[in-house]
């Protein structure tokens, strides 16, 4: 079982200052991908420079820096899962020093009647993972914030999406057809890994 005692009044054992002490904020934006084309996409199209690295067992992974419009914008691949996403957006943020993230990705459909062509806007997050106990008291759903303005952004670009709520687990192959099946009912439209959690 999931422990869901929450300790808010307590410091954490080890920051991300430990590893890499303290740094300037350096960009206005970053925007965390899990896709290795996007990332070889913006380092061909962009004017890029590295500037950190988030260190890591089984490879480090470079945060680099571009400018978009005068706003300066930061950007790094992520390792998948809740506890991997979170781990290097913590440390991204002790490196950055940036407190606005824009982060994307794929994700499975619980409802491909409403999802298909369109890109998919959570609104809350079944928090089906283990990490976001550490950061939230207990509760079933995560509310995403923000998640209007980037409705509003999509209407105003004329880009098809939906709204709803996902699933977030860590059990890819623990997916169950009963478990599906009631979080749909709850208005579950997507299921993925990371939102929960990050």
């Amino acid at each position: 079982m999931i422990n869901t005692t929450f300790d808010e009044h307590t410091k954490p054992l080890i920051r991300p200052e430990a590893f890499y002490g303290n740094h300037e904020k350096i960009c206005d934006v970053c925007v965390i991908t899990f896709s290795y084309k996007v990332v070889e996409w913006a380092l061909s199209n962009l004017p890029c420079i590295q500037v950190a690295e988030i260190g890591c067992c089984n490879g480090n992974h470079p945060i680099y820096l571009t400018e978009w419009k005068g706003i300066k914008v930061a950007f790094y691949m992520s390792l998948v899962s809740s506890s991997a996403a979170s781990t290097c957006l913590e440390e991204a943020h002790c490196l950055t020093g940036c407190d606005r993230y824009i982060l994307f990705g794929s994700c499975g459909s619980l409802d491909a009647g409403k999802t298909s062509g369109k890109l998919i806007i959570p609104t809350h997050a079944y928090r089906d993972e283990g990490l976001s106990y550490h950061y939230l008291a207990a509760d079933e759903y995560i509310e995403m914030e923000h998640w209007q303005e980037v409705a509003k952004f999509f209407e105003i670009e004329k880009i098809p999406y939906v709204t709803g709520r996902t699933w977030t687990t860590d059990a890819i192959y623990r997916e169950t057809e009963g478990k599906a099946e009631k979080l749909r009912k709850e208005g579950c439209i997507a299921v993925e890994m990371e939102c929960a959690g990050v």
